[in-house]
């Protein structure tokens, strides 16, 4: 009876970590290993900026939104291909939140992930080097 008990416990233990393991590789998650090169762009009221993100920025910037896990959520946060952050010459976009929160919109794969309030704030400060400001509603 013993040994019966220790068997089912142990199938069960198996089914739940196996189960986990598959929940957990469902999440799609950002993978910035395609990026070669940045750029910011910014047009609100009378800036009109394009400028390519210089190496150390483009680093951080990709080392900050890589990893992140996508959201199902649609926020009211405002986007606009205006306020974003491109690589490889423009062929994949990041949306950045006019209002300042602390999600991103990719707009090529149409998918929004978080980042905490640390890694927004290291954002809005590499932005803001190429003369970005934020709100910007």
């Amino acid at each position: 009876m013993k040994k019966k008990t220790v068997i089912i416990s142990v199938c069960i233990a198996v089914s739940v970590a196996v189960l986990a393991l598959i929940f957990l590789l469902s999440f799609e998650q950002t993978e910035m290993n395609f990026a070669q090169n940045g750029a910011v762009k910014f047009y609100y009221n009378d800036k009109k900026i394009e400028a390519p993100l210089a190496k150390e920025d483009f680093d951080s910037l990709c080392e900050l939104f890589n990893g992140k896990l996508f959201v199902s959520d649609h926020p009211s946060c405002g986007f606009e291909d205006n306020i974003s952050v491109s690589f490889n010459q423009g062929e994949q976009v990041f949306c950045i939140a006019c209002d300042g929160c602390p999600v991103i919109y990719w707009k090529n794969k149409d998918r929004y992930f978080n980042i905490s309030d640390n890694e927004n704030r290291m954002l809005k400060e590499i932005l803001q080097k190429y003369g970005c400001y934020f709100p910007c509603i």
